[in-house]
């Protein structure tokens, strides 16, 4: 049978872990949190329907109606490939 102190030191040795890795993740906090960095994800877009469109007569522009490049709206719209 386990005793109530045994109960207790394993919760407290529980709670100190728990807090170093959920504590402040500074370089010289001492903790042991991890810093997780989440990978660059590429934006994209199928742009091989764009001479299709502007063939067709279709002009794209930014939002004060300026005639702008298709391919500068995407970037400017975040489109990273």
């Amino acid at each position: 049978m386990v005793s109530k102190r045994s109960k207790l030191l394993s919760l407290l040795t529980i709670a100190i872990f728990m807090a170093g890795l959920f504590g402040s993740n500074s370089e010289n906090s001492g903790s042991l949190a991890a810093t997780v960095v989440a990978p660059k994800l590429a934006n994209g877009a199928d742009v091989s329907w764009l001479p299709t469109i502007e063939q067709a007569g279709s002009k794209f522009s930014n939002a004060t109606q300026k005639a702008t490049d298709p391919l500068v709206l995407m970037k400017k719209a975040g489109l990273s490939v």
